[in-house]
């Protein structure tokens, strides 16, 4: 009989299952004793460590790579794990993944309760692993939750003060571990508390008794402050304004009064960040404070009495043109000596800024030296006359135009493959609803087969909604004309004088791809459209006065 090749694949979440009957050698050598059991060759072994099934899809690292080979390798036409719930513990996502490894003939069989999944008993027996796996992924996270909730609410004997549920300690504090007692095992526990840390307590006291209430310094100010005391910060990098700006909000003041606030985060609604306050655990004289009520109120006073700040919105109305994203995606305008992007820097006069790097206005020096700056209005028609300089013939603008086609209609090329898979997915659910009411009729556990049923008729239901959307939405097949884009050219300063931003940023992106600013040099370095157009400028008097002036070019 001819070897089937396999790759393997392993996980614990805990590291009580590490210690146990789960651990990653036990899983390893019951699923090699099945390969060898049925002349199955494994290729390669995966290994995920501490991480969830069910809900840390993105850091099962291995996992994803496993994925990968086994599409990608037309050898492998098996995927073995120890059982349903080490491969997935969320049964529509394992669905999912299952169903996507089939297009590549790769079947996920499980060593411990083995069968066909591409037969009827198979599929039951595949679905029923699968729920059992998600039910009790449930009953474990109720549980867990329950626990953490009574965990959070008690208190120590010795300290009195209430006990965490995990996590990193704020700054100004460090985590404490002491044993209590032992489990049902025998195994001995250990709680955590949280104890002031007297250097970063010191710092934090600084931060906010005497830089914010004493001297009322701004979150720029206090940050600069920080980083030229080379002060690391929580992260053991630069302070950041929004660091800052996140210790001086309520309930983390709050918390350095001594308050504990536990499930205020919501993890399950995408933009949403807090719960209703009615759903959290607020524990008072939970852990020793570093802050009074008294001060938490002044600096709170200090942020309600000071004029909130307004900036551009982040739309096609900014009058920032040159931010954001080019046409494919990709930032526009970046720092040469960082990496990140340059952002519009507002003036105290109406119409008047300047770009300059975003690591640097948020951040500071410690983080980039590179605080150079370009008047806004001064690069925008700089930029102008190398557009003119570059796309001043017919030739090059024909060239502009069929590039531009040939990138924009990538994505309608991949519009048309995701329309094709997807009504693939639904062909396929149809026919997994015909086979299992096939099953019913032939008096297979009916139980079984209408919950079978329900699931697929839901999915149907779903994936319809979902290819009706999409066939809703077509992208329509973009060809730029020539003599609209001849024109554009020949009315370019008309539309800068005289467009919207939106036909401003448009006018720009149509005909540059990236542009780069090098302090070293002192120069912007322009890629347009084509790539192979390349172009620098240096900065001129009209910017900011301590930087170089004059116009040059390079190569």
């Amino acid at each position: 009989m001819q070897n089937k090749f396999a790759l393997a694949y392993a996980r614990v979440s805990t590291l009580d299952q590490a210690e146990s009957d789960l651990s990653i050698p036990a899983q390893l050598r019951e699923i090699s004793k099945y390969a060898e059991a049925n002349n199955i060759e494994i290729l390669h072994e995966y290994v995920d460590e501490g991480i969830s099934a069910y809900n840390d899809e993105a850091k099962r690292i291995e996992f994803n790579r496993m994925i990968e080979h086994a599409i990608s390798s037309s050898e492998v036409s098996l995927i073995l794990v120890h059982e349903a719930s080490r491969f997935y513990r969320n049964k529509y996502r394992s669905a999912a993944v299952k169903g996507e490894l089939r297009k590549f003939n790769v079947s996920v069989i499980t060593t411990n309760s083995p069968y066909d999944p591409n037969t009827i008993d198979g599929i039951w027996r595949e679905s029923i692993d699968e729920t059992i796996a998600q039910t009790t992924s449930m009953q474990i996270a109720f549980h867990t939750i329950k626990g953490m909730k009574e965990n959070a609410e008690k208190r120590d004997p010795e300290t009195g003060y209430c006990y965490k549920n995990g996590g990193r300690a704020p700054y100004g504090y460090s985590l404490k571990s002491i044993p209590a007692g032992k489990d049902k095992k025998g195994k001995m526990k250990n709680k955590l508390l949280w104890e002031i840390n007297p250097e970063t307590a010191e710092i934090l006291r600084k931060i906010v008794v005497d830089w914010r209430i004493g001297e009322r310094l701004s979150y720029k100010q206090i940050r600069e402050r920080l980083n030229d005391l080379n002060i690391p910060g929580p992260e053991k990098e630069h302070w950041g304004t929004s660091t800052i700006r996140e210790m001086l909000v309520e309930n983390r003041l709050m918390q350095y009064a001594g308050f504990y606030y536990w499930n205020k985060e919501d993890h399950k609604k995408s933009g949403k960040r807090y719960k209703d306050k009615s759903e959290w655990i607020t524990v008072e004289n939970a852990h020793p404070a570093i802050l009074t009520i008294e001060e938490v109120n002044a600096a709170l006073a200090i942020t309600k009495n000071r004029q909130p700040r307004t900036s551009a919105a982040r739309s096609y109305d900014s009058p920032w043109l040159l931010t954001g994203l080019n046409l494919e995606g990709q930032p526009f305008f970046t720092c040469k000596e960082c990496g990140k992007t340059i952002r519009g820097i507002s003036s105290s006069k109406k119409h008047i800024g300047n770009y300059g790097c975003s690591t640097y206005h948020n951040y500071g020096k410690k983080a980039c030296s590179n605080n150079k700056r370009i008047g806004r209005l001064f690069i925008e028609r700089r930029l102008l006359e190398e557009i003119e300089k570059v796309f001043g013939t017919p030739n090059a603008i024909s060239s502009l135009v069929t590039d531009l086609n040939n990138r924009l209609n990538d994505e309608l090329k991949t519009y048309d493959k995701n329309l094709y898979d997807k009504k693939n997915e639904l062909a396929k659910i149809e026919n997994d609803i015909e086979l299992a009411f096939s099953a019913y009729l032939d008096g297979i556990d009916k139980d079984i087969c209408n919950e079978q049923l329900a699931r697929l008729k839901s999915l149907r239901s779903e994936t319809s909604l979902e290819l009706e959307k999409m066939e809703s939405n077509k992208p329509q097949l973009i060809t730029i004309d020539l003599h609209k884009v001849q024109e554009l050219f020949n009315n370019l300063k008309k539309i800068y004088d005289s467009g919207t931003n939106e036909q401003k940023r448009t006018l720009f992106k149509t005909y540059i791809r990236n542009m780069e600013l090098d302090p070293e040099l002192d120069t912007i370095n322009i890629v347009f459209y084509p790539p192979d157009l390349h172009e620098k400028i240096k900065r001129g008097e009209d910017s900011p006065r301590y930087l170089s002036s004059g116009v040059g070019r390079g190569t």
